[in-house]
């Protein structure tokens, strides 16, 4: 299934990333901009969907190109944020920044680990 979402998500950033601050905004939009060539093909905001005991201020899904499902999610709240692969589990260090564990993201890359999820 061919997808590309990077169209989307920076068309429409300030509507549904509008829970994000404007410096993250732009680093949001910034680094898909860069990331494009690299295989990323867009973020969704997936923080309305039915988590369980949800305690995040954001959720993000990192997709790749040609894939129907996020690599990758990043989740933020007042104390940072982390970065959780999907594709084998592993959960990133905690980031002060978006731009940080935006950083953290690699096509080819899996996120420093501290862990697995259960």
């Amino acid at each position: 299934m061919q997808t590309d979402r990077r169209e989307t998500v920076q068309g429409d950033a300030e509507n549904s990333l509008g829970a994000l601050r404007p410096t993250d905004r732009r680093a949001l939009q910034n680094w898909l901009r860069a990331a494009g060539d690299s295989g990323i093909d867009g973020i969704e905001d997936l923080r309305s969907r039915p988590w369980p005991d949800l305690r995040a201020d954001a959720i993000l899904g990192v997709y790749r190109t040609g894939r129907a499902h996020a690599s990758w999610l990043i989740v933020g709240n007042a104390d940072g944020w982390a970065v959780a692969s999907l594709d084998d589990g592993a959960v990133s260090i905690r980031f002060a920044t978006l731009a940080a564990a935006l950083r953290s993201i690699r096509p080819s890359l899996t996120p420093a680990r501290i862990g697995r999820l259960q």
